[in-house]
């Protein structure tokens, strides 16, 4: 499958690394939508380990221009968006 992004933006498979980013992105959507944060480090990897998940193939995290990231994994799409340290990536 071919993804086009606008300008700027860049794509790229999660990293097990990028569990605390997927668990806050995730936490910020749960908060606005169920009113409570039950995403975890740990869960996420948990997740990600499963046997029948590739996170190389299964993941992929947008960064935009200007700070701004998505999340979207195991087929579920969020879009929660927040500020984040792109130099870390």
């Amino acid at each position: 499958m071919t993804h086009s992004l606008p300008d700027g933006f860049t794509m790229r498979p999660a990293t097990l690394e990028d569990a605390q980013l997927v668990s806050d992105l995730r936490n910020d959507r749960f908060e606005t939508v169920r009113g409570d944060r039950p995403s975890t480090p740990e869960r996420v990897l948990q997740n990600w380990n499963h046997p029948k998940f590739d996170l190389a193939t299964d993941s992929r995290l947008v960064f935009a221009p200007h700070d701004v990231g998505h999340v979207q994994s195991s087929g579920v799409r969020m879009t929660t968006h927040r500020t984040i340290d792109q130099s870390a990536n």
